[in-house]
């Protein structure tokens, strides 16, 4: 797995988490993950079409080895 996907994927991930269950202290941190879980809250369209990209980006890369692909990958090969 790419390391840049694995970054977008916990990124928009943590941002989901504080949109869920922010943090209440300290204030700082509280009013920092608000805005920030907010933000994705408010457009998850432009959530999905951010994942959506950085998910073709890595496919169309070869990066991402998807189950299926190992599978079919298993049945080719000679016992």
């Amino acid at each position: 797995m790419p390391v840049g996907y694995l970054v977008a994927v916990v990124l928009i991930g943590c941002a989901v988490l504080v949109a869920l269950a922010p943090p209440r202290r300290p204030p700082g941190l509280a009013k920092v993950t608000y805005l920030w879980g907010i933000a994705w809250n408010e457009l998850p369209v432009l959530a999905f079409a951010y994942l959506l990209v950085v998910t073709l980006l890595a496919f169309g890369a070869g990066d991402v080895d998807s189950v299926a692909a190992w599978v079919r990958s298993r049945e080719n090969t000679p016992a």
